[in-house]
């Protein structure tokens, strides 16, 4: 009688395991069972008994198509259908709300743009474009611009580039080079390109500017910027310019001294650049 009553008390195969072994595994479960059977009982008779289970599932019926799935009662993802097109079907102002929704992202804001022909004002050359356009590509519109900027300086409506107040690392480090080697300099000294005899308002400015035995000098730190093509031809051009007035261009290639070998290369620069200074060099 007391095997009977511990398994009419209890709600489930599991908690009938705990009650007889007070542990619940795969080898528990099949004890459970025997104990059952020698007992009289099986497994259905805790089918209406599951006691710890939150929800209920039950068989409801499809409302669009009438098909039968089963549901876990008052679960807040309870299935109102049995699949998602007929959830879409049973509810279809989503849908449309959806689609709407993505039309609208998909339309343009402003009216399409009119396309025109013209011709291109740096090199004459037909193409089609908007009404703004002025030019047929990156490289004129480039050119377009430095026209204008040289017509605004011209014209005197724009009286050229400023010092930059921020000095960069590579110049930081000159600083104290020069202050060691007891050498007097204006930090960006502004030459204005039209004292050099080039048709422009703007400046030169000079990393460095020292004056040494009657000689002027311009001391320039070159970073990785004056590798590249264009930066290169532009220095041609202005170190061109202030050789013929009488300035001695001396420039210096930086390399971070990070490791041991750049950190000699530093050194030997920066043993040239005194012996430049003051070892006679200005007047051999």
């Amino acid at each position: 009688m007391e095997g009977k009553q511990i398994i009419l008390e209890s709600y489930s195969i599991s908690d009938l395991c705990l009650k007889l072994f007070g542990k619940c595994n795969g080898r528990y479960k099949k004890e459970a069972l025997n104990f059952l059977k020698e007992n009289g009982f099986d497994g259905d008779i805790f089918k209406d008994k599951n006691k710890n289970s939150k929800y209920i599932r039950q068989t409801k019926s499809c409302p669009v198509c009438g098909k039968d799935f089963t549901a876990i009662i008052g679960h807040k993802k309870e299935k109102k259908t049995c699949s998602i097109s007929c959830s879409n079907s049973f509810k279809p102002k989503r849908k449309i709300a959806g689609i709407k929704e993505n039309a609208a992202r998909r339309r343009p804001t402003g009216r399409k743009e009119i396309k025109v022909e013209k011709d291109c004002i740096i090199c004459s050359n037909h193409f089609i474009g908007s009404k703004k356009a002025k030019t047929c590509s990156n490289e004129c519109y480039k050119q377009h611009m430095k026209n204008v900027m040289s017509e605004k300086v011209d014209n005197g409506d724009h009286v050229g580039w400023t010092s930059r107040s921020i000095s960069s690392y590579p110049e930081e480090f000159f600083k104290g080079v020069l202050k060691n080697i007891e050498i007097e300099y204006e930090f960006n000294y502004p030459v204005k390109k039209y004292s050099l005899g080039l048709k422009s308002r703007a400046c030169y400015f000079l990393d460095f500017y020292i004056e040494k035995d009657g000689k002027k000098i311009d001391l320039e730190i070159d970073g990785k910027q004056h590798e590249m093509p264009e930066r290169t031809e532009s220095d041609i051009i202005r170190d061109d310019a202030l050789t013929r007035n009488g300035f001695i261009v001396y420039r210096i290639k930086w390399k971070n001294p990070t490791n041991e070998k750049n950190k000699i290369y530093i050194e030997e620069e920066i043993t040239k650049l005194r012996d430049f200074l003051w070892a006679g060099s200005l007047n051999g």
